[in-house]
């Protein structure tokens, strides 16, 4: 017959409250919330890759949006960008809020995304790829630009006539023709230099990479030491924007002219 050990009773483990101190948190200087397209492969990778860590910080979430990108598609992620806002650290302090899309900016209205956000973020700074675009060529003094793009004509229309409402002259425009933000993520940096080449002139005061799709950031450097011209790019027009709007003004190298003002 067996026998049954009688194991002692566990007893159990003495758990004693304690009083911690609370200081400010993980330490960066300033704090960027970013709102990603849901198929963007690029922007969230060059942005970080300009940002200067541990001094910003970036913080992101993703808007439902169609891989399909065309101006209603764009237009119709009003719809789910309170909700992406309003996930970015809702209990912390953000300096600068960024909706990471050059033509859902233009499609929407730029009213429109600020309103969006400030329903969930009142009062927080905002910048957007066609915002930041803007402002980086007023900086440079460029008012006569070519463009390179990888959208749809419609939409690439779209943006081109919003550029010149704002006061900016575009003399040159190339497009891929893409329809699929997927598609646009893999549009290869040799390629966006031969455009560049192609539709560049002396009559141009700067170049524009538009879509924060387009990986710009190897090739900015080059371009403008080639060119003799100012490059800004979607995405780092982007970066230099929030890092001006969360009062970080040290100068950023290797990533164009731009970051150097």
């Amino acid at each position: 017959m067996c026998s049954h050990m009688l194991m002692p009773k566990q007893m159990p483990v003495p758990i004693t409250s304690v009083v911690p101190e609370l200081d400010s948190g993980p330490g960066p200087r300033g704090r960027i919330g970013f709102i990603a397209l849901a198929n963007g492969h690029t922007s969230e990778l060059e942005v970080r890759e300009i940002l200067p860590y541990p001094d910003i910080a970036m913080y992101v979430n993703r808007i439902d949006s169609s891989n399909e990108i065309t101006v209603a598609t764009l237009s119709d992620q009003e719809r789910d960008l309170k909700r992406a806002a309003a996930l970015i650290l809702p209990a912390g302090r953000l300096d600068v809020m960024i909706y990471g899309c050059t033509s859902g900016t233009i499609a929407m209205g730029e009213a429109t995304v600020a309103a969006r956000i400030h329903d969930v973020r009142p009062g927080i700074p905002i910048t957007t790829p066609f915002r930041a675009a803007l402002e980086a060529l007023a900086v440079l003094r460029a008012k006569r630009i070519v463009l390179m793009m990888p959208y749809t004509v419609p939409v690439a229309r779209m943006m081109s006539d919003h550029l010149e409402k704002n006061g900016i002259s575009v003399l040159r425009a190339a497009t891929c023709n893409l329809e699929h933000d997927s598609d646009m993520n893999r549009v290869s940096p040799a390629s966006i230099r031969r455009i560049i080449r192609e539709i560049n002139g002396p009559d141009v005061d700067a170049v524009f990479i538009c879509c924060t799709a387009l990986r710009g950031n190897s090739v900015i450097e080059g371009l403008e030491l080639e060119l003799g011209k100012p490059v800004i790019s979607s995405n780092q027009a982007l970066a230099w924007h929030a890092l001006r709007s969360a009062g970080y003004k040290s100068q950023v190298p290797n990533f164009g002219s731009l970051l150097r003002i």
